[in-house]
Parts: C-alpha cells; sequence; structure tokens
C-alpha cells in the first residue's frame, strides 16, 4: 500500500480549517477512530515521516461527512493546500520562475516527494495542455484521487495556469491504483 507525506497531512487540515472553521474540524474529529483523532490533537503527524494512504483517506471522509460536502471539497481543500505550500520556501522559488509546462515535466519528481510508491508519467505537456497518467498508487480511494486531481491543479495554477479545467481519463475510483488525466489552461 502506498504511503504519504505527514505534510500532506498538515497541509490539508490547516486549509480545511481555514476554510471550514474549528467547528468543522472539531466535528470531523468525532467522526474518526480514536487513535487518528488523538494523533490530530496532538499533532503528531511529523511532515517529514510517512502514513498509510488510508489514514489520510479517513480524515478526508470525515471531513466531508461533517460539512456535509460531497467528493469536491476533497478536491478543493487540496487544491488550496498546495497553493499554500508552494507560497512559501523553496517551492515558491520553483513555480515563480517557471511555466505551467515546464513544471509538468518536474511533475514526476514532485509526486516522490509526496508518495512513497507509484509513479506519474507526463505523456504530454505543451502549452496549454497535458496529458499522463498516474501509475502504482495501491490503496487508494476516489477521495485520494481528489486529492491528487487538486494538488495538481494548485501547482498549475500557482505556476501560472489560468482557466484550469482536468479530466480523469480512466482509472480515479476506489481501489484502482491508477488515473490517466487530461488538463486545459490558457
Amino acid at each position: 500500500m502506498t504511503q504519504v507525506k505527514g505534510l500532506v497531512f498538515r497541509s490539508w487540515l490547516g486549509t480545511f480549517k481555514r476554510l471550514r472553521g474549528n467547528d468543522a474540524y472539531a466535528r470531523t474529529l468525532e467522526r474518526l477512530p480514536l487513535d487518528v483523532a488523538d494523533s490530530l490533537r496532538m499533532n503528531a503527524f511529523v511532515t517529514g515521516s510517512w502514513y498509510p494512504v488510508e489514514t489520510l483517506n479517513l480524515v478526508q471522509v470525515a471531513a466531508r461527512e461533517a460539512c456535509g460536502e460531497g467528493i469536491e471539497l476533497t478536491r478543493a481543500i487540496a487544491r488550496e493546500a498546495v497553493k499554500d505550500d508552494f507560497r512559501s520556501g523553496v517551492h515558491r522559488l520553483v513555480t515563480l520562475a517557471v511555466s505551467p509546462e515546464w513544471i509538468l515535466k518536474w511533475a514526476p519528481k514532485i509526486v516522490g516527494y509526496y508518495y512513497d510508491s507509484g509513479r506519474l508519467v507526463v505523456e504530454e505537456a505543451v502549452v496549454g495542455h497535458a496529458m499522463g497518467r498516474f501509475e502504482g498508487f495501491g490503496g487508494f480511494t476516489r477521495d485520494l484521487w481528489e486529492q491528487v486531481i487538486g494538488g495538481s491543479m494548485g501547482v498549475m495554477e500557482h505556476a501560472g495556469a489560468k482557466g484550469l479545467t482536468s479530466k480523469a481519463l480512466a482509472g480515479c475510483d476506489d481501489g484502482d491504483s491508477h488515473m490517466t488525466f487530461a488538463l486545459r489552461w490558457s
């Protein structure tokens, strides 16, 4: 099964609290298994450590239920969380100096910072359009794929993509370890 960096938990939850508030966060904790909720309360997720993607999925599903929102919440929070991450530190310098097409050429390496297995193959990255596929992401659910889509969109927008749309062409469902996607922007 794939593991995810603790940074994803911290970023996603920080953005979730900022956009939906502390009450929504408290309702999310109530819906989680006690060990996960306690770990979140104690800030026990270390940014550089690896955690099972199943735990991230539990958090995302609990957050959606706590807010009474659908799958779009996972994507929206991930999109904003990645933008927040890329507004500071080393990532900021990278995205300020590149185009969306260039960032896609580096995307396979960036994916490795967040997930311990799987890979991204970018098949095409030209001005205004890209296609590619994620492969080997064991244990993924629809929420986790929405996390990946939202994060990808956030990076692209931070690199200057406007009017960005994404479409999953294959995979992207519960139990799929792959997803083929297309992105378009102006």
